[in-house]
């Protein structure tokens, strides 16, 4: 397992540096305990991500399945309990880039996604689902698959993906 010498104390600083970040970009997933993971006791927040109270957009690119799709998502997810907390708050726009994801990891990223759109407007990027298959998806838009046997044709869901049909 990759690991970052980043801890919680260093994102702490970092946070607490720049408190009005807007947007923040990860391409490394193994850095985001130390954002959104807890720091209880300090300042009364709950991580240091609390500092940024101007975020309006997170960017993970480049992001693997294991750290994301731990079952259960909302139990093992730094980021997704992170996103409960701040709930009341107006919504984060996430916005996931270049992922990858096997046959197996299909489920869980659906299950991912639909957590995620309670608590913020998610956009896609260049995901890639299966070998042959890309997701997309912006704000305001609704989801684009591009398959070889498929044109780029919007989705209403990706429950649709699933074998859900959207009415």
């Amino acid at each position: 397992m990759l690991s970052s010498n980043l801890n919680t104390l260093d994102a702490l600083a970092l946070c607490r540096a720049f408190p009005r970040v807007c947007h923040v970009e990860f391409y490394s997933v193994w850095v985001l305990p130390a954002f959104f993971g807890s720091c209880e006791g300090i300042d009364g927040l709950q991580s240091p991500a609390d500092y940024w109270k101007s975020l309006e957009t997170a960017v993970f690119g480049r992001f693997g399945p294991d750290i994301w799709l731990a079952l259960p998502i909302r139990e093992n997810s730094d980021f997704v309990r992170w996103l409960i907390t701040r709930q009341d708050l107006r919504p984060l726009r996430v916005r996931f880039e270049d992922g990858y994801f096997t046959d197996e990891d299909v489920e869980s990223f659906c299950r991912l996604y639909e957590i995620l759109r309670e608590y913020c407007v998610v956009e896609l990027n260049h995901v890639t689902l299966r070998h042959d298959s890309v997701l997309s998806k912006s704000a305001g838009s609704r989801l684009q698959l591009c398959a070889p046997v498929f044109k780029y044709s919007p989705l209403d869901d990706i429950g649709t993906l699933t074998g859900g049909a959207p009415e």
